[in-house]
This record gives structure tokens, sequence and C-alpha cells, in this order.
């Protein structure tokens, strides 16, 4: 009977959602991809590519992280594009996306039917809550651990029990030295393995969990030492401090009813109720009827989304804003699995259970894209303010010296990051120019961005700087 309904469904249900999807999808990314110019951290990235020899790049700690895959393959990149080519990676960094939706999809046909896994990999490429991961350059940390670790589970897959056992450990590697998070999105992706996935036999587990602690204890402990050598003696070290102590503050608590709040509610202007409340509700359905039917393993799966979630509850974010969609991403592997089993569930009892789920995927589809393209929106203002910046201080500065800029751009309140002070020392390579700034919020109005000034921060110029007005 399932195989009939499969094979019902498939010409036209699961070709229709993947055609309205792909269409979505660069409906959305088009306008952002064509308006791209360097934000925030993207300007030391590319920077840093292209100055700075490959060997320094991967053997020292950057923005005190040790990333040093994404460092290499970041230099590459720059040798092609360079400053003049911006939308050129975001292309790629959408590229990745979409490779990594595939990947998803044609992991969970090991467990799932081929419309629930075709609908897993959709929502995964379309859900708008991880949105800034695709939208910013300097989100492409978390775009390659998640491709690494889907290469890794299918490595996994395809080679349990073989003569070829230990090639899942090498992307698995390269996902850990490309974003620390990934070592907790593996550890719980093995235990659903372990659980469920075919990972029975005790010698298989025992196998596997001495290849996943051995490539864990080498990565650590390469961490512990360049950050030791480079950045202090603190193996668990961050931007913000020891990463473990942050997590224990009472903040981590609001952090993670933010992140879950933004996954009911993805970022959308405040008079778009009726997309808040489709989508909520929809979000809501799914996670209850799965609870009904599979309490168990969706509380398992619960709670493998808050390990995940958890090393970045250190970070203060607003549901109602665009900052902070990169952290969700790779909770996205698991949380868009888990809503197309609830709906899936809710579906069952239809005449045909398969167009139903299709149709809870096209509803949720229409009104997870108002969002989406709300962010795009955003994004290219952000990009188009920090284009206008950049060009305005070439246009003032004609010589190397100190500067001070009173009204830089700094951040939108609904989320994108726009600009700091060093920006205007690597863009283009550096002169041995010193700036600092003013770092002002800005808000859209009329599609566009606006300084907000009495958001900005007080900061005046030192003796001896030239003060510009962008």
């Amino acid at each position: 009977m399932i195989e009939r309904e499969a094979r019902h469904v498939a010409p036209f249900a699961l070709r229709a959602m993947c055609l309205c999807a792909l269409g979505g999808l660069f409906w959305v990314h088009g306008p952002a991809l064509d308006a791209y110019f360097f934000l925030f951290d993207d300007y030391k990235l590319v920077g840093q590519a292209l100055e700075l020899p490959l060997f320094q790049l991967i053997s020292q700690p950057h923005f005190h992280y040790f990333r040093p895959f994404v460092h290499a393959e970041m230099s590459l990149e720059a040798a092609f594009f360079g400053w003049h080519h911006p939308s050129a990676y975001l292309a790629l960094s959408l590229c990745i996306h979409m490779l990594s939706a595939w990947l998803l999809g044609t992991l969970l046909l090991t467990w799932f039917k081929p419309l629930e896994a075709a609908c897993s990999a959709l929502v995964f490429l379309l859900a708008p809550w991880t949105l800034e991961a695709t939208f910013w350059l300097s989100c492409r940390f978390d775009l390659w651990a998640t491709l690494w670790l889907l290469v890794s589970a299918h490595l996994l897959v395809r080679f349990k029990g073989g003569a070829f056992t230990w090639f899942w450990v090498g992307p698995l590697f390269l996902a850990f030295l490309s974003n620390e998070s990934a070592c907790v999105a593996a550890l719980a992706g093995c235990v659903l393995w372990w659980r469920w996935g075919g990972g029975s036999q005790p010698r298989g587990r025992a196998r596997e969990g001495t290849q996943l602690t051995l490539t864990l204890a080498v990565f650590l402990g390469l961490r512990w030492l360049v950050m030791a050598v480079f950045a202090g003696a603190d193996p668990l070290e961050g931007a913000k401090g020891n990463l473990f102590i942050l997590l224990f503050r009472t903040e981590s608590v609001a952090n993670l009813a933010a992140h879950l709040s933004a996954i009911a509610m993805p970022p959308l202007p405040e008079a778009s109720l009726l997309p808040h409340l489709g989508h909520a509700s929809l979000v809501v359905l799914a996670y209850v009827a799965a609870l009904l039917k599979w309490r168990g393993r969706v509380v398992e799966v619960s709670v493998v989304v808050l390990l995940v979630l958890a090393p970045s509850l250190w970070l203060e974010r607003d549901p109602a804003s665009t900052a902070g969609g990169r952290l969700l991403y790779v909770p996205t592997l698991f949380l868009a699995p888990l809503l197309v089993c609830g709906w899936s569930s809710a579906t069952q009892r239809f005449p045909r259970p398969g167009r139903g789920l299709a149709l809870l995927f096209g509803l949720w589809g229409l009104f997870a894209l108002p969002s989406a393209s709300y962010q795009a929106g955003l994004w290219a203002a952000a990009s188009q303010t920090s284009r206008d910046a950049i060009e305005s201080y070439q246009g003032l500065v004609t010589r190397p010296g100190r500067y001070h800029l009173a009204n830089m751009p700094y951040v939108m309140k609904e989320g994108p990051y726009i600009l700091k002070a060093y920006a205007f020392e690597w863009y283009g390579g550096r002169d041995g120019s010193e700036i600092s700034a003013t770092p002002l919020v800005y808000e859209v109005h009329d599609g566009a961005a606006r300084p907000m000034p009495t958001w900005g921060a007080t900061q005046g110029a030192e003796a001896g700087v030239r003060t510009l007005r962008l």
C-alpha cells in the first residue's frame, strides 16, 4: 500500500513541491544576491584570506576561534573573486546550502518514505528562521560544518559494518575544523543513530563510539594547543569568554526562549499577523501530532535540538530580529524531519495522505515565504548601506592617516550587521590608516536604511585625528 501510494504521489506532489520550493528559493535570494556587498566581519574574513599566508590562516585562531578549514577555503575563493565580486561569495553559499538540503533528503531515505524525505529537505532548504546563514558571507562556518556533518553521516550509513568504517571520520573532522559547535551536533546525531539508525550491534556501537571519541579528542587537543599558544590557556575560550561559563548564566533561558519563538514566528513586519499565526499554527500542529504518535522519539529529538542549541545560548537575540538566525542552521537538520513527521502523522487518515502532506507543506511555504522575502529586503538594504559608506569614505580620503567616522552605520534594528571600523582598513588592501568610529543603529524606511541618532554610541575623536561624516 505504501509503495503504491508513493508511486502515485511522486509524479505529482513530489515534483510540484520541488519546483515550487526552488522557485521560491530563487525568488527570495535573487535580489539579495544581486545587491550583496561585504558586511561586518566579511571585510576581515576576505582581507585575511587575500593578505595572510596559508600557513598562518590554518595554524592560528581568528575572531578568537579556531576554524582553519573555512579560512583556508576562503583564501581560494578570494584569489578568484577578490573585492570585486561580492555576489559570487554569496552565490557559493547558496550552492552549499542547496547541496546540504539534497544530502539531508537522500540521507533520510534510509528511514523515511520518499515524499517525507523530500519534504524534510525542502523545509531545510526554505526554513525562514535560518536565513542569516545564507544572506551573510560571515556565516560560511555554519554552512561548511553542516555540509561535512551530512557527508560524514552518509559515509557512516553507507559503510556501516563494512571494510571502510573509518571513512566517516575524515569529513567529521573537517566539520569540527569548520565550526566548533559541530562537535555537539555530531554527538547528538550519533546518539540518535545508535538509538534508531541501525547501529544496533554492540560491537558496531563500540567501534563507532571509539572513532567519534578519538576524533573529538584530537580536535579538542589541537584547539587547546592553538588557543594556548596564541590566545590564552583556556581551551573553551570564545569571543565573549569561556563558553561553558557563559552557558550557565540566567540569560541562557531567555535566549533559548527567543530561539524557539523565532522558529514558530520568524521575523516579519509588525503588521503581518496572518503569516505569523499561520506559521506558528503549522509548527505547533506538527509538534503535537508527532508527540501524540511517537512520544518517546519526539522527546528524544526535542532534547537533541536543545543540546545542539546549547553552544549558542550565550548570545542574546531578539526573536523579531534576523540577527542570530545562523545559530538555528545546524539544529534545523533535526527540526525539519521532526516537523515533517508531525505533518505526516496528522494526514495519515486522509484518503490520500501523501497529497495531504504536500498540502500542509504548501501552506507552510505560503506562510514562510513572506518572512523570507522581508528578510531579503533587510539584507539588501544593509548591503547598499555598506556599499554607500565604503564609497563615501574612499571619496573623502586620498592619503593614509588617522580618521574618526562620526556616523558609521553599525547595525540595523531589524538585525543585519553592517560595518565595523576595521572594514575601512581592510577593504581594497590595507594602506596603514587607523580608523575609529561612532557606531549608529539604523532601521529600514521605504526599503532603505536610515540612521536612528538616539541609538548612536557617543564616541569622540582623539586629538590629531580627522573627523569624517560619511
